[in-house]
């Protein structure tokens, strides 16, 4: 699922991070991200990496008002098609941010690096992290504006033959009666897993759920498990898939977020409600 290695490739570092290829940049790049994470843990910010080896200059700017900043020593899967060392690994530094204990809300600092060389001026990075409580999901900041996107996995997610949908009691919140039926869509980086889900039954305690999965490129072949879910406060539902954490909610424009997590890897996409009678691949096209 999302690894260093997909989130790598989402973030498409502008200029000094694509100094793995072999180009020099045009000024001083200054990038803008708002991550989310829950309280007492830590969460990656971003790899720097070349393919020479080389690492920059790495200074802590504005720090953290309420956590610290560190740079570890990494090993850097290379994925994106302009860097000339394409599927190796390099030596390279990883920036986490780890907050104080207990802290919950925004926090930010920012990050200065400098490559020298043909990178003439020092690059400024701001990072702003939302800490939400340990029991919560942290949905990224930017999941409201997600789109449904067909996947790009080359096999398809496939539900079960024995779905059996119940329809929501009238003491179901509506927020969660919403969530019943089949759902399907994708969901991490490049939109590179195919996901299906079908919500059985809902309760004021929670639901009965199918989380079906396919993932050509991580060779994750088609499974599905039948699950329990607990509802939990954002009007959402939240169940254990392995080790993992799959979480859904409604959204206004009656699509249904989802959130994978395990440990400090995540990812997230969209849903689209399916027709009841069929477990086809979504043909949605992609929003703007």
């Amino acid at each position: 699922m999302s690894t260093q290695r997909g989130i790598l490739s989402i973030l498409a570092f502008a200029c000094a991070a694509l100094a793995l290829g072999t180009a020099g940049c045009a000024g001083p790049p200054t990038l803008d991200r708002t991550l989310s994470m829950r309280t007492g843990e830590q969460i990656w910010v971003r790899s720097w990496a070349r393919c020479d080896g080389l690492t920059p200059e790495l200074r802590v700017q504005v720090p953290p008002a309420n956590g610290t900043v560190e740079f570890r020593p990494i090993d850097v899967p290379v994925d994106h098609a302009s860097w000339e060392c394409l599927d190796d690994n390099v030596k390279g530094v990883g920036e986490y941010y780890v907050p104080n204990p207990g802290f919950t809300g925004q926090d930010e600092f920012t990050v200065t690096n400098w490559w020298g060389g043909n990178f003439r001026f020092p690059s400024m990075d701001t990072a702003r992290i939302v800490v939400v409580a340990a029991d919560a999901t942290p949905w990224p900041v930017s999941q409201a504006k997600m789109h449904i996107k067909p996947s790009s996995s080359t096999t398809a997610a496939e539900l079960p033959p024995d779905i059996q949908i119940t329809p929501p009691a009238p003491e179901v919140p509506p927020a969660l009666a919403m969530l019943s039926g089949t759902w399907s869509g994708s969901m991490c980086p490049e939109w590179a897993a195919s996901v299906k889900v079908a919500v059985e039954q809902v309760t004021l305690a929670g639901a009965t759920m199918v989380y079906a999965i396919a993932n050509s490129d991580a060779g994750i072949k088609p499974t599905n498990s039948r699950i329990e879910a607990v509802a939990k406060p954002g009007d959402e539902l939240r169940g254990k898939y392995g080790g993992a954490e799959i979480a859904l909610r409604g959204r206004s424009d009656g699509l249904a977020d989802i959130f994978w997590s395990q440990g400090t890897s995540w990812c997230s996409g969209v849903l689209a409600r399916m027709q009841e009678t069929s477990t086809a691949h979504p043909s949605a096209e992609p929003g703007t």
